[in-house]
């Protein structure tokens, strides 16, 4: 099956900010603590939320109205789980996944990928299969 290479490139940064945030919530579950809590460090989640964005913008801008309908998928699917007590039984904390402000910064860092793919292009997506394979 033939798959575009901005879709590709699209599929490999979910992927990885799968991998990256599974991390996370295994460090979360395992100690029982709120590391890198979004109520402690919002600039963090803020810099994810903006990063990620800014990647699927930049690798795949053809595919930006599926990436942006994907995000809000994943923010209510956030606002779900903060309003059942899912994340509760799991980390045993009030954690809260929840912020009505990542969906500015999901299309604001969309936005500025999309902006900057139409004046340089780097093979970014080279650069990070180098950094993991090797």
């Amino acid at each position: 099956m033939y798959m575009d290479l901005q879709l590709r490139n699209g599929r490999r940064v979910i992927i990885l900010g799968i991998f990256l945030y599974c991390i996370v919530l295994i460090v979360r579950y395992t100690t029982k603590e709120l590391y890198l809590d979004a109520s402690e460090y919002p600039v963090v989640w803020n810099s994810w939320h903006f990063g990620v964005m800014f990647l699927f913008g930049y690798l795949s801008p053809k595919y930006w109205y599926l990436y942006l309908s994907l995000s809000i998928a994943w923010e209510l699917s956030e606002y779900y789980i903060d309003t059942t007590t899912i994340v509760y039984s799991i980390l045993g904390k009030n954690d809260k996944m929840y912020n009505p402000h990542d969906y500015l910064w999901n299309s604001l860092g969309l936005l500025a990928g999309v902006y900057a793919s139409k004046f340089q292009r780097i093979n970014l997506m080279k650069d990070i299969k180098g950094l993991l394979i090797s």
